[in-house]
Formats: C-alpha cells, sequence, structure tokens
C-alpha cells in the first residue's frame, strides 16, 4: 500500500519537477542573456573615444584635402562637424569639447552659410573664401586673413576679429553688432548697410542680442562708420526683420 502511494505521489511530483527544472534553466538563460548585454554595452562604451576621435580624423581629411579647391569639398559640413557638440551623448568619465580650428586653411573655400557660432579659428586663412550669409556669432577670428573675403549678409555679432584682414572684403548687409574690430586691417572693404552698434545703444538691445551691456561694436581708431555706408542700431525697432 505504501509503495503504491509512493508511486503515486512520484508521478505527481515528477512534471512539477520537471517544470521547475525548465523554470531553472529559462531563469538561467535570461540571465546570461542580460551578461551577454552588459558585457556588449561595456565594450561599446569602451570603444566611445576611438570612436570620436575616429570622426575628427575623418573630418579633417576631407578639409585638408579639399585645400586649395574651389567648392565645399565637404568643408561645410566637416566644420561644422568639429566645431559642434558631439552627437552622442559622453558617458561621464568623457569630456568631449568643440574642437580648435586654429589656423585653418581653406582660402577661396565655398561656405555659403556655413553655420561656426563661437568656433575658434584663430589665424584662419579664409582669404577670398566665400561666407555669404555664414552664421559666426561669437567667433574667435583674430588674426584671422580675410582678404578679399565674401561676407555679404554673415553675422558676425559679437566676434572678435581684433587684428584680422579685412582688406578688400565684401561686407554688405553683414551684422557686426558688438564685434571687436581694433587693429584690424579695413582698407577697401565694403561696408554698406552694415549693422552694428554703439555707447548709444539701448541696454533692451543687447539683453536682445544675448550680449552685455554696454555692447558697441569697436573699430580701429581710424575707421567712421558712418561714412563707410553702415547702419546704426540703437534701439529694438532698428533691429531689421
Amino acid at each position: 500500500m505504501q509503495s503504491t502511494t509512493y508511486r503515486n505521489k512520484k508521478k505527481f511530483l515528477e512534471p512539477v519537477l520537471d517544470y521547475l527544472k525548465r523554470l531553472a534553466l529559462l531563469e538561467i538563460l535570461e540571465l546570461l542573456g542580460h551578461i551577454s548585454l552588459l558585457v556588449g554595452v561595456i565594450v561599446f562604451i569602451a570603444g566611445e573615444e576611438d570612436r570620436r576621435n575616429s570622426e575628427i580624423y575623418q573630418a579633417w581629411q576631407v578639409i585638408t584635402a579639399a585645400h586649395n579647391q574651389a567648392g565645399s569639398g565637404g568643408r561645410i559640413q566637416a566644420l561644422e562637424f568639429l566645431n559642434s557638440e558631439p552627437r552622442r551623448i559622453p558617458w561621464f568619465w568623457l569630456t568631449w569639447e568643440k574642437e580648435s580650428l586654429a589656423g585653418l586653411e581653406a582660402p577661396k573655400a565655398d561656405l555659403i552659410k556655413v553655420q561656426l557660432s563661437d568656433a575658434y579659428l584663430f589665424n584662419a586663412n579664409l582669404q577670398k573664401a566665400y561666407l555669404v550669409e555664414a552664421d559666426l556669432p561669437g567667433a574667435y577670428l583674430v588674426e584671422a586673413k580675410l582678404q578679399g573675403a565674401k561676407l555679404q549678409g554673415a553675422n558676425l555679432r559679437g566676434a572678435n576679429l581684433q587684428e584680422a584682414n579685412l582688406q578688400e572684403a565684401n561686407l554688405q548687409e553683414a551684422n557686426l553688432q558688438g564685434t571687436k574690430l581694433e587693429q584690424a586691417n579695413l582698407r577697401g572693404a565694403d561696408f554698406k548697410n552694415v549693422l552694428y552698434s554703439d555707447e548709444t545703444t539701448l541696454k533692451a538691445v543687447c539683453k536682445k542680442l544675448d550680449m552685455d551691456y554696454p555692447c558697441p561694436t569697436i573699430f580701429p581708431k581710424y575707421f567712421d562708420p558712418k561714412a563707410a555706408g553702415m547702419k546704426l542700431i540703437k534701439d529694438l525697432k532698428d533691429i531689421p526683420k
């Protein structure tokens, strides 16, 4: 009788035990899957800095290969990439900043409407470059070579162009509000309808332009903006829409 009862219990428990074994196996497989995923994430993160450096190298290769060539040659995208924050969010131990564009060699380059706000372009060679409607607010262009550059409609608000060479450059309708031009070479440059600010410019204007008050455009001592045909922005109503 006891033997029969034991067999019945065993028969009843076998599927239960089998189910528990399968469940344990599934849990183990799930755990292994999580471990594999974690390892993959760690490997990906570990290679993130190398991927970023590779992208930077490729961007500079594009710029170098296009030297002395007419047209963009992919330089607009490459320069905007180097001057931008990384597309991917850096991990906590990685700190990525905009790349320096100091000493850039891009004479005669087609850089129309390029977006390079706050770019570091110290001593950049942009002679005869096409920078029409380029967006360069806050750019550091000290000692930049811009002779004969086409800068019509360019946004150079708050840029630093001290000691830059703008001889024979065309800046018609550009924005030079709050721009620093001390000791810059402006001989022969076209400033017709260029916007500028001075000590009489209202605080509200500076605030709208995200600049500290006062926000005057600073010219070389010999330069007369009115005689050059420039437009003074004093009030909010003076700002073109």
